[in-house]
């Protein structure tokens, strides 16, 4: 499905994508930057993360992903992994941007977010590398609903959620311990982190006032919905 089909069943560009999980009785509610590429090889271990690699492995997961969830899946337990969107934002600058020149840029490598950044986000991409503050402040100017699904609030996932579903949320923050207690429910197996990341040091990327600002006013739905705080510049 093309973005301008998706924008039109979905109103947005990057619905939110739900995965199945008959043999335990789960949803899932993808989430990019929560560690759901662990979570995915977990509810599909028939699809090899180790052989596949990062690109193949999900391409092979596309035709596993719905849009709505089915009526048969009902009272599925559904549940959602959220981050502090501040840190989440380092995270995928990092993993899809630093250090690398814009034509380099992975899922942001394509005409329609290229021209995002530049024409929305006024954003040279002249540049051999851009910085943190820079492609930050770029995506700040981008409005939600049009921005890819690793820079989109994610309170934007929830608002497609039926009212009458209960979300069990889960924090990045502390993953092992909500995801045990999920499991113990659920019969889930243990939860293997495939792309470890240090999430400590983030708050060094948040330099000026100004940039902390624009952020906040950017994520600001999904820091009232998860009670997520604002970090103090550095």
């Amino acid at each position: 499905m093309d973005r301008v089909n998706r924008l039109a069943m979905n109103g947005s560009i990057d619905p939110p994508r739900f995965y199945i999980a008959d043999k335990y009785g789960v949803v899932f509610i993808d989430n990019p930057k929560v560690a759901s590429t662990s979570v995915k090889q977990m509810l599909y271990s028939e699809i090899d993360y180790d052989a596949l690699g990062q690109e193949e492995f999900h391409a092979a997961l596309e035709n596993r992903s719905i849009f709505h969830v089915p009526p048969r899946v009902q009272n599925y337990t559904h549940f959602f992994i959220v981050r502090n969107p501040f840190s989440r934002l380092v995270s995928a600058w990092r993993n899809k941007v630093e250090g690398r020149p814009p034509k380099e840029w992975g899922v942001f490598n394509v005409k329609f977010y290229q021209l995002q950044f530049r024409l929305l986000g006024k954003l040279d991409l002249s540049d051999d590398c851009v910085s943190f503050e820079d492609f930050a402040m770029a995506v700040t100017r981008i409005p939600d609903w049009i921005s890819d699904r690793h820079l989109a609030s994610q309170s934007r996932w929830m608002a497609k959620i039926p009212s009458n579903h209960e979300v069990r949320i889960l924090r990045f923050e502390s993953l092992a311990t909500d995801w045990n207690t999920l499991a113990e429910d659920t019969g889930l197996p243990e939860l293997s982190q495939l792309n470890k990341t240090q999430d400590t040091d983030w708050c060094r990327y948040y330099t000026s006032q100004e940039l902390v600002d624009a952020v906040k006013d950017r994520y600001q739905s999904d820091l009232n919905l998860f009670g997520y705080s604002v970090p103090d510049p550095l």
